[in-house]
């Protein structure tokens, strides 16, 4: 391993370090700007500084180098003792003679000045007792000004957040007063506001430069590890989870670096780690404590309501503590929406509060946050944002029954709108696809373990039943799907409860759409006619009239069939006068009316059709459906001979398939994508799109389409 104060040794801050020389290299008439540098701790300043003094020519400059330390404010002038002692050694050099007593005054106040001198003139000092700390000044300033007339003098100071009061005057002092004296120093950026105050304030604007220190980008990492320990094999992987956990601060990667070689991945083993941020917090009152202490506990952004609602304190002492927090640049401000939120700045930050939090203290927090988040819920479909909080916070909390409730309450949400082929939504957003056999294990796990009252229980089951019914239906698993329904749908007889039913015939009858079981399908039909009736349900009764259409479809009893989807439209129509959720509804219909005018070879009155679906659909931001309906569009133009359309179209309609990761009905459009390629010569295009479809087509055992795939490929044959 590189040491880090090794002269070969340093990585990045190319830009950083030109705008230093610059400076350096083009000032005006030898007045020259001080240079202050920002950043995070363990981001690399004291490396920075350590370059610079190195590159500096010293036949151009003399360098004088100060040392602070978090002990010094609690000291006067410590973070001089060690320049005043360079200051001695270049004045010697030098051949400077430099007034008696301001020799006698330097070395009194800081030792290490002249180490030679046996007796000082101490009577003569404390005579100017009540001016002592200025006569200091002028003495160094002195002292300096005149070496200065040798060459220009660069002073650095590392970590100058932590000299004490009178160490910034006098730093202020001779820099006023100095034209050919420049300062390049660093501190933390959590005490910007404290600097600015103390240093900058007494500068002229335009007599420094400030400089913030960012963390690396991966690229950067990646650099600085290679040239840290070119003996380290470093694959994408590790790299993305040193980046991960690191953030691009040097130190850290450092440190990562090292446990990663003991085989830990835990930052926090890391003492140096610990010591960094147990410093950054041992200056916190108890009320930013307790926010730090709250805040680690979220998984997500920690919300500004929460904290106010939850902690007993005055609302302007949390904005106040909050705004504090955010100074020191442990917390930082993000937008979410309606909400105020906010992050830590390093989240190994988060987790070493989190770490020291007791597990009563844990468990408490989580539980008024979920809580919190479950209060925010407004029966609305953007809840299922929250309910993945309320979980984790839940399972945290150790509350197993309310982890099962929204558990399953979130696969529900996410599952009447991806798994539904014509959900009722006002508009579609794309949603991120989610692992259904890992969340199906989870809650198997749950309804395992969970002990409650046997009534409560079963209707967990069977709402989680009617779920992974509807999932295994859609993906052609078809005898655990169906036998999921059927339970549910037993269930939801004996307890009669009437939407339970419906939603269970449903499922039956996209199944038999699915593997075009007509009688099955006609005896659903009739079963959700006579409880549809029962209950006056008009939205089921626009349903039912384009099932019945679809049906007659299949049956070829085309007349009938435009009888029922016009119904269907007209029911859907007058109930979007009510509410805009019927959308997607309407422009099914259209679709299979659509479909109707294809099977009759009518193929110009099918394509006003599938595009009058398309216009409704896309005039109202809904993209569930475009799927199928671009499908027909491009079978449509592909039939006609409307070639350059149909591929345009059908590309489209592969898009949304991918996309939206649905499975019903792509066997037609990548049967198509086939065909046009094969017309193209495209074998390989031809040969991948046809296989796909064969898969596609297999997996729902979907009639018409796999009559369509075995049709393409007995064209290779002839």
């Amino acid at each position: 391993n590189k040491n880090l104060d090794d002269e070969l040794f340093f990585v990045g801050r190319e830009k950083e370090i030109r705008i230093i020389k610059n400076n350096l290299e083009h000032s005006s008439n030898n007045i020259y700007k001080s240079c202050f540098i920002s950043g995070e701790a363990g981001i690399g300043k004291t490396q920075l500084l350590n370059k610079l003094a190195q590159d500096i020519s010293k036949d151009s400059w003399i360098i004088l180098k100060g040392s602070c330390n978090e002990s010094d404010k609690q000291f006067f002038l410590q973070p001089w003792d060690y320049l005043a002692k360079q200051l001695h050694e270049r004045v010697v050099k030098e051949k400077i003679q430099i007034p008696k007593l301001w020799q006698d005054v330097i070395s009194y106040f800081f030792p290490s000045f002249d180490q030679t001198v046996e007796t000082l003139d101490i009577d003569t000092i404390e005579r100017i007792e009540s001016v002592k700390f200025q006569v200091s000044f002028d003495a160094v300033i002195g002292a300096l000004r005149m070496l200065s007339l040798k060459k220009p003098i660069i002073i650095i100071f590392d970590d100058i957040h932590w000299m004490d009061n009178y160490s910034y005057n006098l730093l202020s002092s001779l820099l006023v007063k100095l034209n050919n004296i420049l300062l390049i120093a660093t501190f933390r950026d959590s005490y910007q506001r404290e600097i600015e105050a103390k240093a900058f304030s007494t500068l002229r604007k335009n007599s420094f430069q400030f400089i913030s220190l960012s963390r690396f980008n991966r690229e950067e990492t990646l650099l600085f590890v290679k040239k840290y320990d070119p003996t380290l094999t470093i694959n994408e992987d590790i790299l993305d989870r040193l980046y991960l956990k690191t953030e691009g601060i040097i130190l850290f990667i450092i440190e990562y670096l090292s446990i990663f070689k003991e085989n830990s991945d835990n930052l926090l083993d890391s003492r140096k780690v610990e010591s960094i941020l147990r410093s950054r917090l041992n200056e916190l009152n108890p009320l930013e404590q307790k926010i730090l202490n709250i805040s680690s506990v979220f998984v997500n952004n920690i919300d500004l309501n929460f904290l106010l609602n939850y902690l007993n304190n005055d609302e302007d002492d949390v904005f106040e503590a909050i705004e504090s927090l955010q100074n020191q640049k442990l917390l930082k401000e993000v937008s979410e929406e309606d909400s105020i939120c906010y992050q830590f700045s390093h989240s190994i930050l988060r987790d070493f509060i989190y770490s020291n939090l007791s597990y009563t203290s844990k468990k408490r927090y989580n539980d008024k946050i979920a809580s919190f988040y479950e209060r925010c819920l407004k029966n609305h479909p953007r809840d299922r944002f929250l309910y993945p909080r309320i979980i984790a916070h839940f399972e945290k909390a150790k509350n197993i029954e309310k982890v099962l409730t929204y558990s399953i309450k979130n696969l529900s949400a996410y599952s009447s709108i991806n798994l539904e082929q014509f959900p009722f939504i006002h508009k579609s957003e794309f949603i991120e696809p989610i692992d259904f056999e890992s969340i199906f294990s989870n809650i198997d796990n749950l309804l395992d373990n969970i002990h409650i009252e046997p009534v409560r229980k079963k209707q967990y089951e069977m709402d989680y039943l009617y779920i992974k019914g509807k999932y295994y239906i859609r993906n052609g698993e078809y005898k655990i799907g169906v036998h999921c329904i059927d339970t549910f749908i037993k269930y939801a007889e004996e307890i009669k409860s009437y939407n339970h039913m419906i939603d269970g015939y449903h499922q039956i009858i996209y199944y038999c759409i699915q593997v075009n079981d007509l009688n099955k399908m006609h005896l659903y039909l009739n079963k959700i006619q006579k409880i549809s009736s029962q209950n006056s349900d008009v939205k089921e009764k626009g349903t039912l009239y384009r099932w019945r259409g679809l049906y007659a479809i299949r049956v070829e009893d085309f007349d009938n069939a435009v009888d029922y989807l016009h119904k269907s439209i007209e029911i859907f129509k007058n109930l979007s006068l009510l509410e805009n959720k019927y959308v997607v509804n309407i422009a099914a219909a259209y679709n299979y009316l659509g479909n109707i005018n294809k099977y009759k070879g009518d193929y110009l009155t099918a394509i006003e059709f599938y595009k009058k679906a398309i216009s409704l659909c896309e005039s109202n931001n809904i993209m569930k459906g475009l799927d199928i309906f671009y499908t027909g569009l491009g079978q449509s133009y592909y039939e006609s001979g409307q070639f350059e359309e149909a591929d345009k179209y059908i590309k489209k309609a592969l898009e949304y398939f991918i996309k939206y990761q649905n499975s019903w009905g792509r066997a037609i459009a990548e049967g198509y994508a086939a065909l046009l390629a094969r017309d193209k010569n495209d074998i390989a295009g031809y040969q991948h799109h046809l296989s796909t479809g064969e898969y596609y087509a297999n997996k729902l055992k979907n009639p018409y389409s796999m009559a369509l795939i075995e049709r393409i490929k007995q064209l290779d044959n002839t």
